[in-house]
């Protein structure tokens, strides 16, 4: 059996209140269906999170609808589960997702997942459920482990999980405590789960978990994390399952709509002829109109010169979203009188792109008390001996201000600013 996977669509969402950004997820959500038609599916697995709002508009209605009758037309069914962007705490209130089962329920082609309703054919079981609040895990994994023991009975060849759940091993920095070991998982072969927008695929032992992210971006860092692994969906075939095997089913599915997103630093006002001819450059090479996030750090005290480039920008891209950090009263020297400190760019190198809760700190603590004009080496020497404490320490006699000048760019190296 051939499968189709992909999760949170977030049709309707007007992204920074562009009609354009709106079409974007649109598209993508069309050349997800042409994917899955090319490809021949027998069934799509959707992660929860179809639509953005719990009520979403005519608009995200039609072409979700479009999108399922194209994929009926073609003998491919399709199950959902609902994520938390559809839900709304009040009695009685019927979900989009829920609507279209009364429409396509008839024929087959639509199916909600939850405890009760499980799609079972040519020896394959998807069980699913929908997307619980933190205070009902308790909840959550009670159901999961009778799900487990359920599925076991089945006697399927392949068996399939969907969720819409955040984990603290694959959801990056977004707080979560829940961990995937609390739930008994053993008898599922797979484990799909909407909700984070990250791609992952893990070989867990017992089971593969895939979070198969979102097909668009919502926000920068989707962008970068687009940049480095890409956004799509994925076609699996139940008869040669492995983890090589789903991982090679990724398909990325690229938008024209490129995101511009750069930190620029500039000492003196004629740089920004330099920036205007980059970003003029980049956008002109652009198959749809860009966005653009442009972080400029400014030591010229040239702010409303910056602020009419991005007015005259708007032209060329899309939209501009502009961040702009005056650094033209703090100190630049790296090193001061009194002893060895980093300068403020590249403590906001640090703090802007750390490697880790470490590196962010770091960059913080240097940033706060570079710009009161305070003294660093200790903090910097500190950190050095925590990340390698057998490098010599910075005063141990015989130390040239050379060889402490190479330290400290070993250091720095270390840490990724450079």
């Amino acid at each position: 059996m051939k499968l189709g996977v992909m999760s949170d669509l977030h049709l309707g969402l007007r992204q920074y209140g562009l009609e354009e950004r709106e079409n974007d997820f649109y598209e993508q959500y069309e050349r997800a269906i042409q994917v899955f038609v090319d490809n021949d599916v027998d069934l799509v697995i959707i992660g929860g999170d179809v639509f953005d709002k719990p009520r979403p508009s005519p608009k995200a209605l039609e072409s979700f609808s479009k999108g399922l009758k194209k994929l009926n037309s073609n003998g491919i069914e399709v199950v959902n589960i609902i994520g938390n962007h559809a839900m709304v705490q009040a009695p009685g209130f019927v979900t989009a997702d829920e609507f279209f089962t009364t429409v396509f329920d008839s024929v087959g082609n639509y199916m909600l997942l939850d405890t009760y309703q499980h799609y079972f054919k040519n020896g394959v079981c998807v069980m699913g459920l929908p997307y619980y609040h933190n205070f009902k895990l308790d909840d959550f994994k009670n159901t999961v482990a009778k799900m487990n023991e359920e599925v076991a009975s089945l006697n399927s060849d392949v068996n399939i999980l969907v969720l819409h759940q955040a984990f603290k091993e694959f959801c990056g920095f977004t707080g979560e405590d829940f961990s995937i070991t609390e739930l008994e998982l053993s008898n599922f072969d797979l484990v799909i789960c909407g909700h984070i927008h990250e791609r992952k695929l893990v070989d867990r032992g017992d089971y593969i978990f895939l979070q198969p992210g979102s097909i668009e971006r919502l926000s920068v860092a989707e962008a970068r994390d687009e940049e480095q692994q890409g956004k799509g969906v994925y076609i699996i075939n139940t008869d040669n399952f492995t983890i090589d095997s789903v991982a090679n089913g990724f398909i990325p599915l690229r938008s024209p709509r490129l995101f511009c997103i750069s930190d620029m630093y500039m000492n003196s006002a004629e740089d920004i002829v330099d920036i205007e001819n980059e970003i003029t450059s980049f956008c002109n090479t652009c198959q749809e109109q860009p966005l653009v996030f442009l972080t400029v750090h400014d030591v010229s005290n040239s702010f409303q010169r910056l602020v009419n480039l991005t007015n005259d920008l708007r032209g060329t891209c899309l939209t501009v979203n502009f961040n702009y950090i005056d650094e033209s009263i703090q100190v630049t020297n790296p090193f001061s009188e009194e002893g060895i400190i980093m300068g403020v760019t590249e403590a906001l190198k640090i703090a802007l792109n750390p490697l880790d809760e470490d590196d962010a700190r770091l960059g913080m603590d240097l940033y706060n008390n570079l710009k009161d004009g305070k003294d660093v080496s200790e903090m910097l020497e500190e950190y050095r001996l925590k990340r390698k404490p057998n490098v010599e320490s910075l005063e141990d006699k015989g130390f040239c201000q050379d060889e402490v000048d190479d330290l400290i760019q070993e250091v720095l190296e270390f840490i990724g600013e450079i």
